[in-house]
């Protein structure tokens, strides 16, 4: 009679608490620093956004109910509800401060999700530096600020690690736990509907190149794989159909693939300037195999999520910067051109009219009448004026693109 391998003893408390003093102490000592930062900001300062989200949530305090200036809203996701009770203190500026306090220190807790990520492929040491490395960057002046950012860092933290953890160890409650911040993460920020597409592509991404479906393909026959291919390109040509028919800005943006190849490379020049460049090379080296690392189950999950959350978050990244290359910097133009024409007509007529009345009454010795509707109509000319010349000027620059401007120079 055979007796079973007993389980491998768990550790102790004790040990684990003790392991766990060197993240606890980052994660105080930066959250500490971004309260005392915030802190120093008395008032909003991004205005518009942050009494946006303001009113929001007070609302909701208030009544139980979302809305912007007194009419009813439900368009600004999760954040708002997340921070409405601390609009019952009865001071405004403490509320103010509270509400600071909690991004801050909701901001700063990616540090556990990104350590955890990290700790599955490190020691502990380089894992607690991933982890403060993900919260000392610069993005973190959001944690000062009225908005939804520092929530939606955490989630987006969080849906990595979790992401990675349910590939490695599939248990019903890994999977559980992705699935709910899957589901929740969009309803923190719009675009965070691409969270749940993330896990689902590293599930794929992983199963083709990790798991079973990289031993099925290797015993599969040439033709067989050139059939795996054609479906696949299928599978992503329908992919592309269905949401350029469902989107309105994506249907804009695939009609210039020019300024999404542009916009996705400005994104990567952006992001390298922000990281280093060093780093994201590094990071990008991670993609290829190597003989000297060995081949773990949490590497494959971790390069699963991460091929996933590249090519997912540049291809968001190329249609949105598209769009808003074809929609929004027109009209920016068209209401700065207004604006200045209106304000010179504006400045033109008051002037015109003081010096009119100074002429008649110095010279004429009579009083002058005061005409408003000349006066609006010479400021609307003259700011319909304006955006026909800024537009007849600029369009030839707008038209083009910004390297053969600069090699010209």
């Amino acid at each position: 009679m055979t007796e079973s391998t007993s389980a491998a003893p768990r550790t102790p408390l004790g040990e684990r608490l003790l392991g766990a003093a060197p993240i606890l102490l980052a994660f105080l000592t930066v959250s500490s620093l971004y309260v005392w930062q915030a802190s120093r900001h008395p008032t909003p300062w991004l205005f518009s956004d942050e009494i946006e989200y303001a009113q929001i949530s007070r609302a909701i305090a208030e009544s139980g109910k979302p809305a912007r200036r007194g009419v009813e809203y439900w368009g600004a996701g999760l954040f708002p509800w997340l921070i409405a009770p601390f609009w019952w203190f009865d001071n405004l500026q403490t509320a103010y401060d509270a509400v600071k306090t909690f991004n801050a220190l909701v901001m700063t807790a990616a540090i556990f999700p990104t350590y955890g990520l990290a700790r599955m492929l490190m020691p502990r040491p380089y894992a607690l530096l991933a982890g403060v490395g993900a919260v000392v960057a610069p993005s973190f002046i959001y944690s000062a600020m009225v908005m939804q950012e520092p929530v939606a860092y955490l989630v987006v933290a969080g849906a990595f690690y979790l992401a990675a953890r349910a590939i490695t160890a599939p248990s019903r409650w890994n999977i559980v736990v992705a699935a709910a911040v899957a589901f929740v993460a969009p309803f923190v920020r719009d675009q965070l509907i691409l969270v749940p597409a993330l896990m689902i592509g590293a599930v794929g991404v992983h199963f083709v190149c990790f798991g079973k479906g990289r031993v099925i393909l290797r015993k599969a026959s040439p033709a067989r794989r050139v059939a795996v291919g054609v479906a696949a390109v299928v599978m992503l040509a329908l992919a592309v159909v269905l949401v350029r028919s469902g989107s309105g800005e994506a249907k804009v943006a695939f009609d210039s693939p020019g300024a999404m190849l542009d916009q996705g490379l400005w994104a990567w020049g952006a992001l390298a300037v922000g990281l280093g460049v060093l780093p994201v090379v590094i990071g990008l080296a991670m993609l290829v195999p190597s003989t000297a690392i060995a081949r773990t189950r949490s590497l494959g999950a971790f390069t699963a999520v991460f091929v996933a959350s590249v090519a997912l978050f540049t291809a968001y990244v190329a249609v949105k910067g598209a769009y808003e290359a074809a929609t929004f910097e027109p009209r920016i133009s068209a209401v700065e051109f207004l604006l200045i024409g209106g304000v010179a007509g504006l400045i033109g007529g008051l002037l015109g009219a003081g010096f009119s009345a100074l002429v008649l009454r110095r010279i004429w010795e009579t009083e002058m009448t005061f005409a408003v509707v000349p006066v609006l109509t010479a400021v609307a000319a003259t700011a319909l004026l304006a955006n026909f010349t800024g537009w007849a000027v600029s369009a030839r620059i707008l038209g083009q693109k910004p390297l053969e401007v600069l090699r010209e120079e």
